[in-house]
């Protein structure tokens, strides 16, 4: 390699990072990767250009005066940054503390997953579970333990896979692949995941079991101990046959590949098997805990399983707030509108939408969703309100 001019970049301590010219782009370093792991990893065509390498040669300029730096795209390429946020970024990654703005973290992110394909894999699996750990954003947390979860897969990390899917920072659209990847690593399904994959197969929980999560939790954990904590390895086992390709896209738009994997998600048996489960652990967690019979699910004759679509619930309680009279003559406007009793006996006004009616929603739950009482649920499973925002994952 040619001698280079040495730049500030140069004193980062940061082995993974790549320069624009010193390092290979993320599809050559996809295509090494392809050669060491050629059974598992299949190169898809539409590897496009690394957006996040760091060019040398593009000036940095400190901000002075007081000035505010703005803070770049949701997810920006190197190139397009201003000279001020190509210095606060620098900074960032010399210091190495603090809370970095989501745009920059993106950034960041995206080389941390080209790295998984070098020799510097190792290394970028210990910071990406550094930002998983310390940055607050759900977004990026999403975005990093996906990564992560793929990268602890590749070099044969179970106990790290483990980790991240016990974090509970895995979306729903990541699920079905990731479980094929978790079940070919010998890692068993935690209880936390299961309970997550019940909204994910429209698994209705009783109003009983919405208000008692922990006890829920504790009985899928013992219902999974029960078998010897193999339950997944067990429900997958049979379904070799059906090894597909699934294409896996990360964050860096460069990094795009594919895998055989088993579509478990759409797989009606391990569905019926799932919902099984989690209808187990609500009886047994209403009981205390305790079967004196494991119970097996009996579906009649002729009888299917009706979808009753999505749909999303509204809840509001009595307020000390002035705006709650026209907040209820609001709401009373929706055919689905109801007032109700709840099991304290305090009046609950609550409204059903569909994802025709999401305006409406929208509408109503930027009066009430600061107030004590406002709950949601999505498809009958209680969603955080600080998870909400239109286009925001939980309303998928």
């Amino acid at each position: 390699m040619p001698n280079q001019t040495r730049t500030p970049w140069d004193e980062l301590a940061l082995p993974f990072l790549r320069f624009k010219g010193r390092h290979l782009t993320a599809a050559q370093q996809l295509r090494h990767a392809w050669r060491e792991h050629r059974s598992a990893i299949m190169l898809l065509d539409t590897i496009g250009p690394d957006l996040s390498m760091i060019d040398p040669d593009l000036p940095l300029q400190a901000p002075s005066g007081g000035h505010a730096v703005p803070e770049p795209s949701y997810r920006p390429a190197f190139h397009n940054l201003s000279a001020e946020q190509r210095w606060f970024f620098w900074n960032w990654l010399r210091t190495h503390e603090g809370h970095l703005p989501v745009g920059y973290t993106v950034l960041y992110v995206q080389q941390l997953e080209t790295a998984l394909f070098d020799t510097h894999a190792l290394a970028a699996l210990q910071e990406m579970r550094w930002l998983l750990e310390h940055h607050r954003a759900l977004s990026v947390r999403e975005f990093v333990a996906y990564g992560l979860a793929i990268g602890a897969w590749l070099y044969r990390q179970a106990e790290l896979f483990a980790w991240v899917v016990n974090q509970g920072s895995l979306g729903s659209w990541q699920m079905g692949m990731l479980l094929s990847l978790q079940n070919e690593l010998g890692v068993p399904l935690s209880a936390g995941q299961a309970l997550g994959l019940g909204r994910f197969f429209r698994y209705n929980w009783s109003t009983w079991a919405r208000q008692h999560p922990q006890e829920v939790e504790q009985a899928v954990t013992a219902e999974l101990a029960a078998t010897g904590h193999t339950w997944l390895n067990q429900q997958v086992s049979a379904l070799r046959a059906e090894q597909r390709p699934m294409q896996i896209q990360l964050i860096n738009p460069s990094l795009c590949f594919s895998v055989q994997a088993i579509d478990m998600c759409s797989n009606p048996g391990f569905e019926r098997a799932m919902n099984d489960l989690l209808q187990a652990a609500e009886r047994s967690a209403q009981l205390g805990g305790h079967f004196t019979e494991r119970p097996r699910a009996v579906t009649p004759a002729g009888t299917a399983w009706a979808d009753r679509g999505w749909y999303v619930v509204l809840e509001f309680g009595e307020s000390a707030s002035e705006k709650l009279n026209s907040t209820v003559t609001l709401a009373r406007r929706h055919p689905g509108f109801i007032k109700l009793l709840d099991e304290n006996r305090e009046i609950v006004y609550r409204n059903v939408y569909q994802r025709r009616d999401l305006n409406r929603f929208w509408v109503l739950f930027d009066r009430v969703h600061t107030w004590k009482g406002t709950r949601v649920f999505v498809n009958g499973n209680p969603i955080k309100i600080e998870n909400l925002w239109p286009g925001s994952p939980e309303m998928e």
